[in-house]
Order: structure tokens, then C-alpha cells, then sequence
């Protein structure tokens, strides 16, 4: 008899699998023809395949990651800000999330809110304001330095405890000079009684680059600039235009990671095409 049994269940489990086999196979090539579409920016393509396996497949395990790029096609396609929001926000509340993601999505929302709300939607300042509070830093940040590009600094002083914060706690200066920037947008006075309480630092660290012909001891060229303001022209840089530097073998966010654990270390970056040896070094 158990055997009988156990033969039945089997049979059953392997009916039941054989089953889902292709809808398995499906969600999944929907949602890789999505990703692929989406790399080409073929945004109302790739919504198409994502809106199919949202609807035929709710439960996939691609099903939460699909919600998230399909906020993303939205957001890109544009006039659809209150769609593109409200997919993010269902993104947040179901499970599968994933941490990279999460972050993405929440600054998205912040980017859509305040968009909303400077075509005259004042309600949807709130979803700003409410990531004021996270607990995650980055989102806590993000919002704190978009609040400040506010014309109405009624509103946009609401983002000063935070970015105060930034100055007291963070030991990353790019991040402290975000945030004194964001602070200078709002109100400079702010600033100036912050500087008045620190007290002042003497060892300034110093970014130098020369570039010398190949064979020569003396540079053809040379610069040197304190590190809190190179520092901050490369927290600046667009991740589009790093990202075109990276393929290129040049990795903005590695250097500056480098240069700071690594002060005194020369970097040498030579192109003897060019004939030329470039050195970057942080005293």
C-alpha cells in the first residue's frame, strides 16, 4: 500500500512539474527579452514583455524585479510619473527585494515626487519628506541633497538637520562637501556659523598631477589642487560619462578610493602613443 502510495505521489509530482516546466521557461525569456530591450533603451518594447509576465506569471519569482523595471520603463518613457511612482512603491512592499534595487528604486521615487510637485502636485512633497526619515543612509542623504534644489527655501530648510548631520558625523568629505553645497544653495549664513564652530585644519591634502614626455625628467605639465575640491569635481562626474570611462579602462571611483587609503603613492598611467607619462599623486 505504500509503495502504491508512494508511486501515486510521484507520478503526481512529476505531472505537476513536467506542467511548469514551460511557464517557467516563459517568464524567464520574457523577462531576459525585457532586459535586453531595456539595455537598448527600447523602453516601450521592453514594458510590453514585462506587463505580459506581470499579468500571466503573478506568481514568478521574476515577479517583484519585473514591478521594479517596469517603474523604470515608465520613468524613462516620461508623462508617466505617477505610474512609474506608484510601481516603485509596490515594488517596495512586496518580497524579493533586492538591497541594490531597494536603493534605486527609493531615490527614483524621490526624482518622480519632485518632479510631481514642481509641476504644481504639492501632495507628492511628502514622499520626499517621509525618505528624510529612512534609516538607510543613502536614501536619507539623497533626499536631503534634492530638497535643497527647491526654489521655496520655506521648503527646502527642511533638509538642513540632515545635512547638518552629514557635516558633524560623516567622515567621507565628498559627502560633507555635497552637503555643504546643499546647505550654501538654502541658506549660506548657515554655513558660515558652521565654519565658525569647527575648528580649523592645518594639514590640507593636496591632489598633483604632471605629465612628462617619455625620457624626460621635467613635466610638460603640472597642477596642483587641495583634495576637498578634487575631490568633489569627481563626485560629480555623471555615471553615464564614468561609466564610458570605465570601459575604457579608467576607473574614476577605484582611483579616488585608492589615492585616499594610499596617500604619498604615485599613479602612473602611460600611453606611448602619445609619447607620455601621466602621474597622480595625494601629499
Amino acid at each position: 500500500m505504500k509503495k502504491i502510495t508512494i508511486g501515486v505521489v510521484f507520478v503526481f509530482l512529476c505531472a505537476v512539474l513536467l506542467q511548469a516546466s514551460p511557464w517557467t521557461q516563459k517568464d524567464e525569456r520574457l523577462f531576459r527579452e525585457a532586459k535586453i530591450l531595456i539595455f537598448d533603451e527600447a523602453w516601450e518594447e521592453a514594458l510590453e514583455k514585462l506587463e505580459e509576465l506581470l499579468e500571466d506569471y503573478p506568481d514568478s519569482s521574476l515577479f517583484a524585479k519585473s514591478l521594479f523595471y517596469k517603474a523604470t520603463c515608465l520613468k524613462e518613457l516620461g508623462g508617466n510619473e505617477v505610474e512609474s511612482l506608484q510601481t516603485y512603491k509596490e515594488y517596495l512592499r512586496i518580497n524579493g527585494q533586492n538591497s541594490s534595487l531597494t536603493e534605486e528604486a527609493e531615490t527614483s521615487i524621490i526624482d518622480l515626487a519632485l518632479l510631481l510637485f514642481e509641476k504644481g502636485r504639492a501632495f507628492y512633497l511628502r514622499e520626499v519628506e517621509d525618505r528624510l526619515l529612512s534609516e538607510i543612509n543613502v536614501i536619507r542623504y539623497y533626499a536631503a541633497f534634492e530638497m535643497s534644489y527647491i526654489e521655496n527655501k520655506d521648503i527646502a530648510v527642511r533638509a538642513v538637520p540632515i545635512l547638518q548631520r552629514v557635516l558633524q558625523e560623516e567622515k567621507d568629505e565628498r559627502l560633507r562637501d555635497r552637503a555643504k553645497i546643499a546647505l550654501l544653495r538654502i541658506d549660506p549664513e548657515i554655513v558660515k556659523d558652521l565654519e565658525q564652530e569647527e575648528p580649523r585644519e592645518f594639514n590640507v591634502r593636496v591632489l598633483k598631477f604632471s605629465v612628462h614626455k617619455i625620457g624626460k625628467k621635467e613635466p610638460e605639465f603640472f597642477i596642483s589642487i587641495p583634495w576637498s575640491l578634487a575631490d568633489l569635481i569627481f563626485s560629480i562626474i555623471p555615471e553615464q560619462s564614468r561609466n564610458s570611462m570605465k570601459k575604457q579602462g579608467v576607473d574614476i571611483d577605484r582611483i579616488v578610493a585608492d589615492l585616499t587609503k594610499l596617500k604619498g603613492k604615485v599613479f602612473e598611467i602611460r600611453d606611448d602613443e602619445e609619447g607620455i607619462v601621466i602621474k597622480i599623486w595625494l601629499e
